[in-house]
């Protein structure tokens, strides 16, 4: 089983992902604490430690309830879920397709740069050249989140690449 934490944030995180991805002139979708538990029964978990990740979560200022009982995930909670968020799907590429990311923050920004860096390595991307990553599964619609979170439109590429 996963950590609980990490998937409440994570059905939160898709949620804002969805909406991203879609159609941003949408409004936004938000989950009650009653859809989230919904989903995260179904994964196994009991109400009790729903509740209790509830006021983690909360507590730490990730999350935050309005008053008609929606559950809003906060900037904090927004990049917590950036940092622990899958970039790659399971779905393998068709032969001879490959993801490739094009990574190109400037100096000023190296701690941004390094983030991402070491983000792509981590989910599994292989080094092709540098600032240049390549992996046979498909991208993540999370990477799109993790690139707009940060800013990095600019400077960063992604898509499929063909081999011949």
């Amino acid at each position: 089983m996963k950590d609980i934490s990490k998937e409440f944030l994570g059905i939160l995180g898709e949620s804002v992902v969805g909406h991203l991805t879609k159609d941003p002139d949408k409004q936004y979708n938000y989950l009650t604490k009653e859809d989230i538990r919904e989903k995260l029964f179904k994964s196994g978990y009991t109400a009790r430690s729903t509740n209790n990740v509830f006021y983690y979560l909360s507590t730490r200022k990730y999350i935050k309830q309005d008053g008609n009982g929606r559950i809003i995930l906060t900037a904090r909670g927004a990049q917590y879920f950036a940092k622990t968020c899958p970039l790659l799907t399971d779905k393998i590429l068709k032969s001879g397709y490959l993801s490739i990311v094009v990574v190109e923050v400037p100096e000023k920004q190296r701690e941004m740069r390094d983030f991402m860096r070491r983000r792509l390595r981590a989910a599994g991307f292989s080094t092709l050249g540098r600032g240049v990553y390549i992996s046979e599964k498909e991208i993540s619609v999370n990477f799109s989140f993790l690139v707009r979170l940060y800013g990095l439109q600019r400077f960063v590429l992604w898509g499929r690449l063909q081999r011949y």
